[in-house]
Parts: structure tokens; sequence; C-alpha cells
């Protein structure tokens, strides 16, 4: 009888300890997915902020310049630049927007000035950074976050572009 009190007790402890670890198991379990998903979570939203706010910028630089003909595709330093001209005070200036070495940079310098995509400010770190003018009001905007996910948007001006007298 005493035997059959001990086997008793044995199978009651074993039962117990088995249910304890199969809860801190399915616990631990529950805590990792949790995490990971997390993990997941702040890193796209990480990545949306990241192109949310270079489109945000590049838009809002596009209509604060957007007067006739002010807007056009460039180049600096042979990469492709988004130029947005304006006169201060009877001087004509340029603010160039582009990708050098691995940020989104921005240039603001006198229109006749000679100077290096190395000489803007950084503004954020990209993979890449290209821009085309569609037509005439339309200009496509390609981005390419740290993390190699690419995005597009189209901005569109509003003022006209500039007309060119025929060559006589």
């Amino acid at each position: 009888m005493h035997n059959k009190r001990e086997n008793s007790y044995m199978v009651d402890v074993l039962f117990i300890l088995v249910l304890f670890f199969t809860f801190a198991f399915s616990s631990l379990l529950l805590v990792i997915i949790g995490a990971n998903i997390y993990e997941h979570t702040v890193s796209d939203m990480s990545v949306n902020f990241n192109s949310r706010t270079a489109f945000a910028y590049v838009t809002e630089k596009i209509r604060q310049g957007d007067q006739t003909g002010a807007v056009e595709v460039g180049t600096l330093d042979g990469q492709d630049a988004l130029q947005i001209r304006e006169e201060i005070n009877g001087d004509s200036y340029t603010t160039s927007i582009y990708f050098h070495e691995g940020n989104l940079m921005e240039l603001f310098s006198r229109s006749d000035a000679d100077l290096s995509a190395s000489a803007g400010q950084k503004i954020m770190k990209c993979n890449d950074f290209q821009v085309e003018s569609v037509s005439d009001h339309l200009y496509r905007i390609r981005l390419t976050t740290e993390d190699s996910k690419e995005m597009s948007l189209f901005v569109s001006t509003h003022s006209a572009p500039v007309e060119t007298a025929p060559a006589n």
C-alpha cells in the first residue's frame, strides 16, 4: 500500500512538472514569435518613414520652386539631379537634389558656381535616387531605400514650361 502511494505521488509530481514545462515552453515560444513580429513591424515602419520622408522632402521642394521653367532634370558630377532655379536679389541660384555616395543630397548654390557633388548637404541615407522628366509638367522620382526596396513617385508642376523661341 505504501508503494502505491509513492507511485501515485510520483505520477502527480511528473504530471505537474510536464504541465509546468509545457506552459513555460509555450510562453517562451509566444514571446519569441511576438518579438519577431515586433521587429519586422518596426523595420517596415522605419523603411516607410524614410521613403515617405524622402518623397515628401522632394515633393515639397518642387512645390516651393514651382515657377515657370524653374524645375528641371539635370546632372551634377554625372549623376541625375533635380534642379530648381530661383532668383534672389537679381542673382540666379540653383537647388540641386541628387544621389551621392549612399546619400540623398541637396546643394544650394549660385547657378554659375562650379561645385562638386560632395559639397552638398546630406539629407538621408539611401541606395539610389533617380529623377526623370516624363513630360513638361511631370517628373518621376525613384528611390531605393537602404534595405534595397525600390519605390516610385510621380510629381507634377502646375506652372507652365518655358517656351523656347525658334532659331532664325
